[in-house]
């Protein structure tokens, strides 16, 4: 099967310790969901523990990007809550894909040394 792309859901949220996404529509069981999250602030928070990270990026002074993905389930709730320990401006995307390997995934993420600085 080759993979193909369902549907992609975005949020902001001004001044808040967190930013709410929907579940992109039409994701099924087996599909995988792509959370990709800015911030200026610290790195935000999954969830829960269901969820794995992509490594992490400053992206400038006190902005950061933070990615995870998981596979869905049978009984996904409606909407994620990714949370920081600041009130500040948060930018979210969620995508949905069908026909994924997500053993392949795992095997593609890197596991970095240290979040590294763009400039």
């Amino acid at each position: 099967m080759a993979i193909a792309f369902v549907a992609i859901t975005q949020s902001a949220a001004a001044d808040s310790g967190s930013v709410t996404i929907t579940k992109p529509t039409g994701t099924q069981d087996g599909d995988v969901l792509i959370a990709c999250i800015a911030v200026n602030s610290t790195t935000p928070t999954a969830p829960d523990g269901s969820w794995t990270a992509i490594p992490a990026a400053t992206l400038n002074a006190g902005s950061r990007f933070a990615a995870w993905y998981k596979v869905a389930g049978g009984s996904e709730p409606a909407d994620y809550t990714f949370t920081t320990t600041d009130s500040v401006f948060h930018a979210a995307q969620m995508a949905a894909y069908r026909g994924v390997d997500a053993v392949v995934i795992d095997a593609a993420v890197p596991t970095p040394a240290s979040n590294s600085s763009a400039t």
